[in-house]
């Protein structure tokens, strides 16, 4: 079977959705034929001639636009690819696969949903039922948490064709490491280590986590708050810490072959994520999942598909969002409690091992086989 993948948030782009996008085309082509349709990218050449399957590339003045123009690229990539079946990595991009499945070009379409995008609604109830009709017409939609499902499930979609397929990890990138030359870097040898990355936009609650952070009991004054990421919220964010006389500590991006040694370098992992007015959610929080293979509990908020990426009391605690005095009080509480943080570093590190990409793929792969040949308990690998 020939299989398009289509996405407008591909690498060598940075992001969650760019990752699921080339993680999954990459397990899945290990059963199919797989091609993705992608927006044009400084460095992309490059990128694409690693990549274990071809990559068409379209020109967009942005990637938010990309969605508008698969209608014109879709018939291009199925020549190109000789696909029947579209899988779309978000929603906004499977407006073309729906209009190419009611016109015969291709057999069905799957997509996926990540959560927000799916929340964001502008335009009011015209655009929640467009979105409902989009979804409502593919053979499947693959929600990457409950919460997501329930999202999915309240535009119409029926319960059937809802499958719940949390986020991968890459475990053979992220395990724990030497921390030593991140904490002598950085003066931190002997000081317990906060952490928090992704984008410093609002909803990530950072401003949460900077609150909470100055209110830990003085036996903890010598922990060191680092932020990694960068975003439009970072002013504010710099001006809020300044204000509350806190030495955080932001990193700004921090490259991609230094993450794990980053997670390893922390005590502790916060995500304090929180819903913006207008819908704006964390699906899931894949950094979560990040730092648990490198053997860091978290404590996260309670909000969005969050808790589908943390066991509470075993891998890390879970707070309610939007709460600096329960963040600060569970902060607190895995600081100052060796044997405690050791436990929920081990159940840390359990949980990423059920989740590395292979796993997150499996149910995809699975639904696609069974939608091919019904019957069909999974895909069967290609010959090499």
């Amino acid at each position: 079977m020939r299989l398009l993948v289509v996405s407008q948030d591909f690498p060598p782009a940075v992001g969650g959705v760019q990752t699921w996008t080339e993680r999954v085309a990459r397990a899945l082509a290990r059963f199919w034929e797989v091609t993705v349709l992608a927006p044009a990218a400084p460095g992309d050449e490059a990128h694409d001639a690693r990549m274990p399957y071809p990559v068409l590339r379209w020109r967009t003045p942005h990637t938010s636009a990309f969605g508008a123009i698969v209608p014109l690229a879709l018939p291009w990539a199925l020549g190109r690819s000789g696909a029947r079946v579209v899988l779309c990595a978000q929603a906004a991009t499977a407006a073309g696969p729906r209009l190419a499945a009611g016109a015969g070009w291709i057999d069905r379409y799957y997509v996926t949903a990540h959560g927000r995008e799916l929340l964001w609604a502008p335009l009011g109830p015209m655009q929640r039922r467009w979105r409902g009709a989009i979804l409502g017409g593919a053979a499947a939609v693959f929600a990457v948490s409950r919460f997501t499902a329930g999202v999915v499930r309240g535009l119409g979609v029926p319960g059937g064709r809802v499958v719940v397929t949390p986020n991968g990890v890459d475990l053979d990138r992220f395990r724990p490491v030497d921390p030593g030359p991140w904490r002598r870097r950085l003066g931190l040898e002997r000081r317990p280590v906060v952490l928090s990355a992704g984008r410093l936009v609002r909803r990530k609650g950072f401003d949460t986590l900077l609150r909470a952070f100055a209110t830990l009991p003085g036996t903890l004054s010598n922990a060191a708050l680092m932020i990694a990421g960068d975003g439009p919220d970072r002013g504010r964010l710099e001006a809020l810490a300044r204000g509350l006389r806190l030495p955080a500590r932001f990193l700004g991006r921090v490259p991609d072959g230094d993450l794990p040694a980053l997670y390893s370098a922390a005590d502790l992992f916060v995500l304090a994520a929180r819903e913006e007015p207008g819908g704006d959610v964390e699906g899931f929080g894949l950094v979560l999942l990040e730092a648990a293979a490198c053997g860091v509990p978290a404590v996260a908020c309670r909000s969005g598909g969050v808790p589908d990426a943390v066991d509470d009391g075993v891998s890390g605690l879970l707070v309610p969002p939007d709460d600096p005095p329960a963040l600060a009080a569970a902060m607190a509480r895995v600081l100052s409690d060796g044997s405690l943080r050791r436990w929920l570093s081990c159940g840390a590190r359990a949980r990423a091992a059920r989740s590395g990409w292979d796993a997150a793929v499996e149910p995809i792969a699975r639904r696609i086989a069974q939608d091919a040949a019904p019957g069909t308990a999974r895909p069967a690998r290609r010959a090499a």
